[in-house]
């Protein structure tokens, strides 16, 4: 499953976030650093609605069934859903804006 995934330098990394279980109850809006409120949807709030996360990470390698990555928001042992290859020309939005 993983052949060939060494390749890339980057993926994307959906994974389950088993440990937000417990979390406090979920907001459905939240106030930013800058205060303006924004619906969760509208975050990278870890108080998701669901406790799905993704993440584009650097590839640093692969060895047998380990995928070893830099700069995953999650927690070690936390249970990886999907791996993606991250592709600049589908995955980049170079024309995209924030508030």
């Amino acid at each position: 499953m993983l052949l060939g995934l060494d390749r890339y330098s980057h993926v994307i990394v959906t994974f389950f976030m088993d440990l937000a279980e417990g979390a406090p109850e979920k907001p459905e809006q939240v106030t930013l650093r800058t205060g303006h409120r924004y619906g969760i949807l509208a975050t990278r709030s870890q108080l998701r609605p669901n406790h799905l996360g993704v993440s584009t990470v650097q590839l640093l390698g692969v060895d047998g069934a380990n995928v070893r990555v830099l700069g995953l928001d999650a927690v070690n042992g936390t249970a990886v859903l999907d791996i993606k290859p991250y592709l600049p020309e589908y995955d980049a939005h170079p024309s995209a804006t924030i508030p």
